[in-house]
């Protein structure tokens, strides 16, 4: 008994039940013998085992309540690191490991109803329900971003060969590389989630400068010239087209000028 008291004073439940249960098993007869019953050591010493034991049982508890909570706060503190190095999949694989332990104590068909009765671990099992959605978002979304930023790299040789052809002022073939990425982008450009990821909004804008060249490059019958032109270059002929236009039209007023005068001074 004196072993089991100073195993449960340190904390060690486990061995303290071992030294209840030996005591027990050997102070068997005292409390089983009728001549026994009503001797005042024995009552005193059967009382005295009946305490110890529900301690120990506390202890127990006590101890699975600690062991748990350490347990989650270690995986919550692993999930944080892959979080903040930006490793969805294994913050994700972490998080999974996290839920598990947890649904060992709430699962419906064998619930820890001990370890529930204690207001420590309701109080993280509230905690980490308060935290669950936000933190899974976080994980969504950088399993998105790993996830799309990989298709990224797959287009971008593509996207390449399409600024080439803008490059050399090829329109014909800046036109059929900008076709063939278009048609391998799919849902990339589809949906906020996608569009929050730095990588995907920075191809998305070189993918819209291409497609602004050819657009400017395109005539009115809908076919993009064979040889592109900058912006500048449109801009620059226009307004000498403009100029001419305007400077035809300033000749043609002061011919009718002229010829009015004329007819008017016969």
């Amino acid at each position: 008994l004196q072993y089991a008291k100073q195993y449960c004073d340190k904390g060690d439940g486990w061995l303290a039940l071992k030294y209840c249960e030996q005591t027990r098993a050997i102070a068997g007869p005292l409390f089983e013998e009728d001549r026994f019953q009503e001797l005042e050591d024995v009552v005193r010493f059967k009382r005295e085992l009946e305490d110890l034991r529900e301690r120990v049982d506390r202890t127990i508890v006590d101890r699975r309540v600690d062991t748990k909570r350490k347990e989650y706060e270690n995986n919550v503190r692993l999930v944080t690191d892959f979080i903040a190095k930006e490793q969805g999949h294994k913050a994700q694989k972490q998080w999974n490991q996290l839920e598990k332990a947890l649904q060992t104590v709430t699962d419906a068909e064998g619930a820890d109803h001990d370890l529930l009765q204690q207001d420590s671990m309701r109080e993280l099992l509230q905690k980490h329900e308060a935290a669950r959605s936000g933190r899974q978002q976080q994980i969504d979304f950088l399993i998105t971003a790993a996830d799309v930023e990989y298709r990224v790299q797959q287009l971008k040789p593509k996207l390449q060969c399409a600024q080439a052809a803008v490059k050399a002022r090829d329109g014909l073939r800046a036109e059929r590389a900008l076709a063939d990425l278009q048609g391998r982008t799919g849902d990339l450009f589809e949906g906020e989630r996608h569009m929050e990821v730095a990588a995907v909004r920075a191809f998305h804008v070189e993918c819209e400068e291409v497609r602004h060249q050819l657009k400017i490059n395109t005539r009115p019958d809908g076919t993009v010239a064979s040889r592109l032109k900058t912006q500048h270059e449109i801009f620059t002929e226009e307004q000498e087209q403009f100029t001419a236009e305007e400077s035809q039209a300033r000749d043609a007023v002061l011919s009718d000028e002229l010829l009015q005068r004329r007819v008017h001074r016969h």
